[in-house]
């Protein structure tokens, strides 16, 4: 099965290789390009403190703050199995790994008395920035926009989409008709349903394994489009 692919290019060649594993074809078709915002990302690390607790939402906000090595003498809310690995790879170590979205994640986390850092992408619902309230201080910026783009016309049998903003890319230019369509989260597939689209697939939890996974336990697309 031929599966499009919507994240950015940078990042297709791990999540390919993750689709393949699951006996997928997958093809490189991206919706969104990403913009860094380089000076937010250093006021972020300019204001960590021994103690500090840093939620990381997404692997790209790491990527941007800290590409290769993260901050010793801090704790981590990490949203998603990806964005723990990501921390350990660079040498993190108090990790707390969340299954349930960033909102799920907060909720039960205790951040009373604490120094929060929240590296963040542009557009993040401002609603989850209550979930701050009880940090004795908290820091948060926008270090990257992603914005949608128009993807290639490649003829697929499936479409997975990782974002809201490549579900928007998407729709530019092309259609889900006749595609099984894989969600990674509730509110890419709340943006899917937004366009009268069902999402056939939708992740476990925040990763493309888990997409993967769920897209694979489904029933065959008729054809390629």
């Amino acid at each position: 099965m031929k599966v499009a692919i919507t994240t950015t290019e940078d990042r297709y060649a791990d999540v390919a290789r993750t689709f393949r594993n699951f006996g997928f074809t997958p093809l490189a078709t991206p919706c969104i390009t990403t913009i860094p915002h380089r000076e937010t990302a250093l006021r972020i690390r300019d204001s960590l403190t021994d103690g500090a607790v840093i939620v990381v939402a997404s692997t790209r906000a790491l990527d941007i703050c800290w590409p290769t090595e993260v901050p010793a003498n801090v704790d981590w809310l990490a949203v998603g199995v990806a964005s723990a690995e990501a921390i350990r790879a660079r040498g993190g170590t108090s990790i707390i790994t969340g299954a349930a979205g960033l909102a799920g994640l907060l909720e039960v986390s205790d951040l009373a008395g604490r120094h929060a850092v929240f590296p963040h992408a542009t557009g993040t619902d401002p609603s989850v920035f209550e979930w701050f309230g009880d940090a004795t201080s908290f820091v948060h910026g926008s270090v990257y926009t992603t914005e949608p783009v128009e993807p290639p016309m490649h003829p697929v049998d499936a479409v997975v989409f990782g974002s809201p903003s490549a579900v928007t890319g998407w729709h530019l230019r092309r259609s889900c008709e006749g595609l099984l369509v894989g969600a990674i989260g509730r509110t890419t597939e709340q943006a899917l349903s937004d366009r009268a689209v069902a999402s056939d697939a939708v992740a476990s939890k925040p990763s493309f394994a888990a997409l993967a996974l769920a897209l694979r336990n489904t029933q065959p697309a008729q054809g390629s489009r």
